[in-house]
């Protein structure tokens, strides 16, 4: 079985699913694939996944099954030492002097925080 997700899927919901799977299903030969979330749908179109998992946005083939798990929301995680006013995502419409370091140029959580902030 060839599974697929987002790294931030992969690293903060998906071990105890894995365990369960490699549990259950001890013979099952399980390959677990990190890719960006733009290319997962094209991903199982194509062949190369079985199951792909990722966050709904919005843009989902009508061809696809995507059903729900649960609703999440983002978390923000800064240094102590950095002043309180950089440490401040809550107000709107600012300019931080501080950058996000992710993998993925297009994820949405990126996209919805540079659109607050903006």
């Amino acid at each position: 079985m060839r599974l697929i997700a987002p790294d931030s899927i992969i690293i903060y919901l998906m071990q105890p699913i894995i365990r369960e799977i490699l549990y259950e299903a001890p013979r099952v030969n399980l390959v677990f694939n990190s890719l960006p979330s733009e290319e997962i749908n094209q991903a199982i179109v194509n062949g190369t996944a079985d199951i792909g998992i990722d966050c709904d946005k919005g843009h989902f083939p009508d061809t696809a099954v995507h059903l729900p798990a649960r609703p999440f929301h983002a978390c923000l995680i800064a240094s102590p030492f950095m002043a309180p006013a950089e440490r401040d995502f809550i107000t709107s419409h600012q300019r931080k002097t501080v950058s996000m370091i992710l993998n993925e140029p297009y994820a949405n959580y990126q996209k919805g925080i540079a659109a607050y902030l903006d």
